[in-house]
C-alpha cells in the first residue's frame, strides 16, 4: 500500500480458505482474524507461523503483478 502497489479495492488477498489481507478482519466463513493486523487501511492476518508468513509474502507480491524472485529479506 506504501508503494501504490496494492489497493484497497483489490481486497481481499485468499489462501485456500482464509484472508490473508482484507478491508476488514474477518474470514470468509465469517470467523474473526485471530490475530488483525492493520496496515495502512486493510488488515493482514497474523496467525501464521514463520514459514507460512514467507508463503504468505509471495503471494500478496504475485497478487500485485510483482515477481517474488525479484524480492529479498534483509535483516538488521
Amino acid at each position: 500500500m506504501r508503494n501504490n502497489l496494492l489497493h484497497v479495492d483489490s481486497l481481499p488477498i485468499r489462501r485456500n480458505s482464509r484472508y490473508l489481507v482484507a478491508k476488514d478482519p474477518t474470514h470468509p466463513s465469517g470467523k474473526p482474524f485471530k490475530n488483525p493486523q492493520l496496515a495502512g487501511h486493510a488488515f493482514a492476518e497474523g496467525n501464521y507461523s514463520a514459514h507460512d508468513h514467507a508463503e504468505n509474502a509471495r503471494i500478496v507480491i504475485k497478487h500485485v503483478g510483482q515477481d517474488p524472485a525479484k524480492f529479498a529479506v534483509r535483516f538488521d
